[in-house]
Order: structure tokens, then C-alpha cells, then sequence
């Protein structure tokens, strides 16, 4: 096995069930492992054989961040690692949809895709957001409050003034009897 091949078994075992720190962490530890084995003159195969199965490391790293048993899963195909190079930048990842982002602390936050409503960018999204729909609302009923007053004004008050003109005149005309 060569080292690309053991990155990447790695980096697909890894990614989604350890918090990013913990991801790129062990991504660099590698790294610098391979590059400190190579200078001292062993092969990408021996330093593979040495290490034994990426898969069984990660699943090492995953049960000792104790997160190995909560069933999450994350679509990893649009993510590669190319030669020795990680694709991802810090702090994001190929969730989709919604979903909660758990830090190391514990300290959870909604997300939707790669926006994280816990940053500074998310609250300012989602506070136009609930103006634009403050302002949608206060304009439904400012509508129909204005269709309201248009129909007292052009139908109901002359309506009114209409039979209190004809109700005067029966008044004066009629003898004053009711």
C-alpha cells in the first residue's frame, strides 16, 4: 500500500465522525509521520506494513473521542485528497441539509449545509431574514387594514350618510312620526 491509498482510507473512515479538530489533527499527524519515516529512509510500503489498517487507526480515534457509536453518517464523495493535499478547508464539511454541529466542549449549533447559524454570518442572515418576515407580515395586515378603511370610507360611510338623509327627510316630511 502507498501512502496516497492509506490517506485516503483514512481520510474516508475519518471524515464525519470526529469533530474537525480531531480530523485534521490526525490528517497532519500522518503527514509529518510519513514525511519524518521517509527522510529516515524507509519505503511508502514499509511505513504502510508498519502502520497497519488506516481503517483500524480511525476506528481507534473515533471510540476514543467517544463518538464512534452515534450513528452518524455523512456523504464523503465530493470530498479527495490529492496528492498529500486536503481539499477541505478548517471548519468545513459535506454535511447537507440541516443538521447540529457538536464541538469538543459539547456546545451544539443548527446548521444548514455549510452555513452555521452559530457564526457571526448566520445570525446576521437569520435576523434579515426574520425582518424581511416581521416586514411581510406587518404588511398583510397593514394591507388588509387598508382595504378595511377603504371600504368604510367609499362604501359604509356613504351607505350611512345615504340613509340618514333618507330617514331626515321621511323625519321632516312624514310629520315627525315613527
Amino acid at each position: 500500500m502507498k501512502k496516497r491509498e492509506f490517506m485516503n482510507e483514512l481520510k474516508e473512515a475519518l471524515d464525519g465522525s470526529v469533530s474537525t479538530q480531531t480530523y485534521y489533527d490526525t490528517m497532519n499527524y500522518y503527514e509529518d509521520y510519513f514525511k519524518k519515516q521517509k527522510e529516515a529512509g524507509r519505503t511508502e510500503e514499509e511505513i504502510c506494513a508498519s502502520l497497519g489498517s488506516a481503517r483500524i487507526i480511525a476506528k481507534t480515534i473515533i471510540d476514543t473521542e467517544g463518538q464512534g457509536a452515534s450513528g452518524r453518517y455523512y456523504d464523503t464523495e465530493s470530498d479527495s485528497y490529492d496528492g498529500g493535499v486536503n481539499n477541505r478547508r478548517a471548519g468545513e464539511s459535506s454535511q447537507k441539509g440541516w443538521h447540529v454541529n457538536v464541538d469538543d466542549e459539547g456546545n451544539t449549533s443548527f446548521a444548514y449545509g455549510k452555513l452555521d447559524f452559530s457564526s457571526t454570518l448566520g445570525k446576521v442572515l437569520t435576523a434579515i431574514v426574520l425582518v424581511l418576515a416581521a416586514a411581510l407580515v406587518i404588511g398583510i395586515v397593514l394591507g388588509v387594514i387598508w382595504i378595511g378603511f377603504k371600504i368604510v370610507w367609499y362604501v359604509v360611510i356613504p351607505v350611512v350618510i345615504i340613509l340618514f338623509i333618507v330617514n331626515l327627510i321621511i323625519y321632516i316630511f312624514g310629520g315627525g312620526r315613527y
